[in-house]
């Protein structure tokens, strides 16, 4: 049995009466006496602290890199950890980190101690390696936050179906690293183990993998995992819920508008405009709608109404700059009852051409391929697109809201964004995204430099001038 004890503290498991609160995590004594043990051959590791102590979401929080055949027992006892590591779930000659990430938390005002790591050897030397990359979504450019697994070099292509990984950690805003690592190969891949089992095997899972040997004594300083959800692991179910969500279902005779006339300043002459229902039981009579130009009645405006979704869609001749009216006469909507919603009317305007914004993005050479597509994107929902990325690029008539560039590289050429196989070893089509959203103001005209491969990325201002300035943007290595 290890003992590890801890140098005291002036912390308290009970303030005086009327104190001050206690803010302070719990503190340890003596960690280097168990943070570095050479020849560990198995028992108990106590660890002392200055505080009684309790462990939160434990399964969450612990790990032991590489992984034992099972978690090793770990209890609480007044101010001690005791974590059971028998010498049957060690190996020999290797080198151990036990990482507690936010476990550890006071009993009183629940401070939690951050990060807490102890490592011991079982051999006469510590394993000292390094290994790091960063994982980015293969779809939005973006940063992923997933387990990554390092294997041995001989297991089967199969293995994350199937094995245990050797060593685990975990990607956070899209980095990662290994430390205390043998001079050895493996293969790696991540997911975003959604039952925590180091396992690819529920819907939804994230994956991400390379054919490259990785090998920890000449590590490769530009590692990129891009990950993706395969096509057969996409959840239908969940894609329904979220279609239900965002169609609930209204109280008997309300109803709302898409984009909500009622709420904006003005209405992009883009936008068709929609009358939402939802899963109301009824029946809608579109001859009791009348749209007004200028106050002239619009004869030429069409209506769709989808009963699956409960949305009735209208399509007017839009202009920019112009006063509407839209009556919606008594009974327009009628539930299963038989009574039909009272009448309404709304007035709007039109966005002028003074109220939009423009974008031009010139793209360094080094980003443009054949392939490549250049988009535009309001937070999830794309905008619009270049499929030719030549020196200037121009997106106009946008609405003064934050914005993002991506560029994706469509391998196939069928205009979107395509998956990739772990059985058949394909990688999903790769997209980059500008590092910096575009923000934008009302008859603004803003020039960007996509740039690749610069240590420094700036993000300059712009003017409200057709003669704006500039905006360098740097892309990091992808």
């Amino acid at each position: 049995m290890i003992v590890v004890l801890f140098a005291s503290s002036c912390a308290n498991i009970s303030a005086p009466q009327g104190g001050p609160r206690d803010t302070e995590a719990p503190k340890l004594l003596n960690k280097s006496s168990v943070d570095s043990l050479l020849n560990f051959k198995g028992g108990k590791l106590i660890v002392e602290f200055d505080e009684y102590i309790k462990l939160d979401n434990l399964q969450k929080n612990f790990s032991i890199s590489p992984l034992t055949k099972q978690t090793p027992k770990i209890s609480t006892k007044k101010k001690t950890v005791i974590i059971n590591l028998p010498d049957s779930l060690l190996q020999p000659n290797t080198t151990y980190n036990l990482d507690f990430g936010s476990a550890v938390q006071d009993v009183r005002e629940r401070n939690k101690l951050k990060d807490l790591r102890i490592t011991f050897s079982t051999g006469a030397y510590f394993d000292s390696l390094f290994l790091a990359g960063k994982i980015m979504d293969a779809k939005t450019g973006q940063r992923d936050s997933m387990t990554v697994m390092l294997y041995p070099k001989n297991t089967a292509d199969s293995m994350i179906l199937k094995e245990r990984p050797l060593y685990v950690t975990k990607a956070t805003g899209g980095g990662f690293s290994f430390r205390g690592l043998p001079n050895a190969e493996f293969k790696i891949a991540a997911l975003n183990d959604k039952n925590s089992n180091y396992t690819y095997d529920a819907l939804g899972e994230k994956i991400a993998f390379t054919d490259k040997v990785i090998s920890t004594e000449n590590p490769d300083s530009a590692l990129v995992l891009y990950s993706f959800v395969e096509d057969r692991m996409i959840d239908t179910t969940q894609k329904k819920r979220l279609k239900r969500k965002g169609n609930a279902i209204n109280k008997s005779g309300a109803y709302s508008f898409e984009p909500d006339i009622k709420r904006i300043a003005k209405l992009d002459y883009q936008d068709s405009l929609k009358i939402v229902l939802g899963d109301q039981a009824g029946r809608v009579n579109t001859d009791k709608i009348r749209f007004y130009e200028n106050d002239v009645l619009d004869l030429s405006m069409t209506t769709d109404y989808d009963d699956s979704l409960g949305i009735v869609t209208l399509f007017p001749h839009w202009e920019m700059g112009s006063t509407y009216k839209l009556i919606l006469q008594t009974g327009f909507w009628v539930d299963s009852l038989g009574e039909g919603v009272k009448a309404d009317t709304l007035a709007f305007k039109t966005m002028s051409k003074e109220d939009y914004a423009k974008i031009v993005v010139t793209v360094d050479t080094a980003l443009q391929k054949d392939n490549a597509i250049l988009l535009l994107y309001n937070e999830e929902r794309e905008i619009a697109r270049s499929t030719n990325i030549s020196k200037s690029n121009t997106f106009d008539l946008l609405k003064p809201e934050s914005y993002t560039l991506r560029i994706l590289y469509d391998e196939n050429q069928n205009g979107q964004w395509d998956s990739g196989s772990l059985e058949e070893r394909k990688q999903a089509e790769i997209t980059i995204e500008l590092p910096k959203k575009i923000r934008l103001k009302p008859n603004w005209e803003n020039k960007i430099e996509w740039q690749k491969e610069s240590k420094k990325r700036k993000l300059g201002k712009g003017f409200p001038t057709k003669k704006d300035s500039a905006e360098k943007v740097e892309d990091e290595d992808n």
